[in-house]
């Protein structure tokens, strides 16, 4: 389940190996998209659903959602 996070924090900000490397923001957005569709999706009939995975991580979804979207602001 961390891993599905991972994915969708770099699918929105790109790795941290991309990043420290300055290649930038990812460019497609496509998936850039869909990863802040599924943060944004309160949806819990999937198990690996934003909601659900925080909650097996024992994460806030609404404060982590709150702080992945002003990640996306800067």
């Amino acid at each position: 389940m961390v891993a599905v996070l991972r994915t969708v924090m770099d699918d929105c900000w790109g790795s941290v190996y991309r990043r420290s490397a300055d290649y930038g923001v990812p460019t497609d957005l496509r998936g850039i998209r869909r990863a802040i569709a599924y943060v944004a999706s309160t949806d819990r009939t999937w198990p690996f659903s934003f909601e659900n995975v925080c909650e097996a991580l024992g994460l806030d979804p609404t404060v982590l959602r709150q702080e992945l979207q002003k990640e996306l602001r800067t």
